[in-house]
């Protein structure tokens, strides 16, 4: 089976923004992914916050989610 990496060129995949608290506990998983993002050339947004992986956090950081998603709406 092939992946979407081998079946669609990197301009067909969505805006990806990427965040996490810097005492977040799933940084590993997290850093993980964005360096599989770079490695391949996908395009991301990256940031890095003060918090952890909890309500409060996302909270805090909700309305910057939904504006940078709604910014690429046509």
């Amino acid at each position: 089976m092939k992946n979407n990496l081998e079946t669609h060129p990197v301009e067909e995949f969505p805006r990806i923004w990427v965040d996490r608290g810097e005492d977040d506990f799933l940084f590993e998983g997290i850093d993980y992914f964005v360096e599989m993002l770079v490695d391949e050339g996908i395009p991301h947004e990256l940031h890095i916050w003060p918090g952890v992986h909890n309500s409060d956090y996302w909270q805090a950081h909700v309305a910057e989610y939904l504006a940078w998603y709604a910014e690429g709406w046509e």
